[in-house]
């Protein structure tokens, strides 16, 4: 699919929801591209929490930074490991004792 405007945009959306646009636009009697030109557009406001968070941690990181010096490089590779403890799949919930000797959470 192809959507207008300057330079066009090419999107595989794959079959069952290429045929779910489709018959809602059909419903609608309105192009598919504008449903999904609506539908990207509505979308920050639909989803106000999308950027907040990251736009409200980066201005926290950004006021410590000025007012305490940058990060060290043991500082980002310690925020780095608990990122990705954070985020890892729950399956790997298990896998492996922290460095520090503390016991592993789910919710740090």
């Amino acid at each position: 699919m192809t959507l207008p405007g300057g330079g066009g945009l090419s999107l595989s959306l794959g079959g069952d929801l290429t045929e779910c646009l489709k018959a809602y636009a059909e419903s609608c009697r309105r192009p598919v591209e504008a449903v999904v030109a609506d539908a990207v557009e509505e979308y920050p406001d639909a989803r106000p929490d999308h950027r907040q968070p990251r736009t409200a941690g980066l201005t926290a990181m950004r006021e410590y930074e000025a007012e305490h010096g940058p990060f060290t490089e043991e500082e980002t590779a310690e925020a780095d490991a608990r990122t990705d403890r954070l985020f890892r799949p729950a399956d790997d919930e298990h896998e492996g004792p922290r460095t520090d000797g503390r016991p592993e959470r789910r919710d740090e």
